[in-house]
């Protein structure tokens, strides 16, 4: 999300390489929309309701603070129910309600909607992808973890170095739970 709020802040300032002492209008739009594609009643969505939780936060923490001079951000959401077949009907509504920024909290919506973030000039922040999709686009920024296995190998290394006598109590028991329904669990596991 604070990659998203970067580049809407990168396109509000002065773009002259010489000083600007007259003050000007912000060329910024009052509003900057994005959309949220998001499971809220499918079966992710006790999951994403944490998340969207911290969009919805993270929004108003910018725009009560004025982080971002001349813009307001606003929330567009749209429930996908984790259903790729809902990705198009989900960004052209999105798109209908002014957002030209996105993001995704599954990979799933990615690769259907490459080309037609290519054609509109948006750009769409997943949360949750595999580094093969964003092969052949400008337009799709991963805003986490991205290298799944980096993930699990940093924790493994981790509770082997901080957390865990192997010494005294022999090699360590992990038990992982795993829904293999998407590529990010798929490449951890």
């Amino acid at each position: 999300m604070i990659s998203l709020l970067l580049v809407i802040a990168m396109g509000c300032g002065n773009d002259s390489d010489t000083p600007d002492s007259s003050p000007t209008p912000s060329p910024c739009p009052s509003q900057v929309e994005i959309g949220v594609l998001i499971d809220q009643t499918g079966v992710a969505s006790e999951y994403m309701a944490p998340i969207e939780m911290a969009i919805t936060d993270l929004t108003k923490y910018y725009n009560d603070n004025g982080l971002i001079p001349g813009a307001l951000l606003g929330l567009v959401f749209y429930d996908d129910q984790s259903d790729p077949a809902r990705a198009i009907p989900g960004y052209d509504f999105l798109k209908s309600q002014g957002a030209g920024v996105f993001i995704t909290t599954s990979p799933l919506p990615v690769p259907i909607l490459k080309q037609r973030l290519r054609q509109d000039g948006n750009i769409m922040f997943t949360l949750s992808s595999e580094p093969n999709q964003f092969a052949g686009t400008d337009r799709v920024f991963a805003a986490g973890q991205t290298q799944a296995d980096w993930e699990i190998q940093t924790l493994m290394d981790w509770i082997l170095e901080h957390d865990w006598d192997w010494i005294s109590n022999g090699p360590a028991r992990i038990g992982i739970v795993a829904l293999l329904a998407d590529n990010y669990q798929r490449a951890i596991f």
